[in-house]
């Protein structure tokens, strides 16, 4: 897919999950949590897509996906298996790997998957590659 293409389809998820953040204020307001939690849902599932994208576009072969034992936390999953929950407006954002916390980063309360992208990007340049799962393999023999 040309890099246009996938950048007019990031800008319309990034407006798409602003238009929900708004109506999840509203559902707020009047009083509705149940509401506003499925909008919040969406919301994050529509910005998980467009910081996806923008990394897919800087070079990141990340996915967005949600959480397998929390099917409602949406994000965007790194090589080498490092999970990341976004939703446009929060202040943080965690680093998950094995569904344990390994990093929390700021993301300054920013509606902006490019600027969450590039946070994400920076993030991820200092992490290092996860460990591989060596049970039940043999130590190399010792050459000394």
């Amino acid at each position: 897919m040309h890099t246009a293409v996938l950048l007019k389809y990031m800008n319309d998820r990034e407006q798409i999950a602003r238009t929900l953040a708004a109506v999840a204020v509203k559902h707020r307001a009047n009083g509705d949590a149940a509401a506003a939690r499925t909008v919040d849902r969406f919301t994050a599932w529509a910005f998980a897509q467009a910081v996806g994208i923008r990394l897919m576009v800087d070079g990141i072969k990340a996915t967005w996906t949600a959480l397998p034992d929390d099917p409602h936390s949406h994000g965007v999953t790194l090589p080498g298996g490092y999970f990341i929950p976004t939703r446009p407006y929060a202040w943080t954002a965690a680093v998950f790997l094995d569904g344990q916390r390994i990093r929390r980063m700021t993301v300054h309360g920013s509606d902006s998957a490019c600027y969450v992208a590039s946070v994400i990007w920076q993030a991820s340049q200092n992490l290092s590659p996860a460990p591989a799962d060596h049970t039940g393999t043999a130590a190399p023999p010792s050459t000394a």
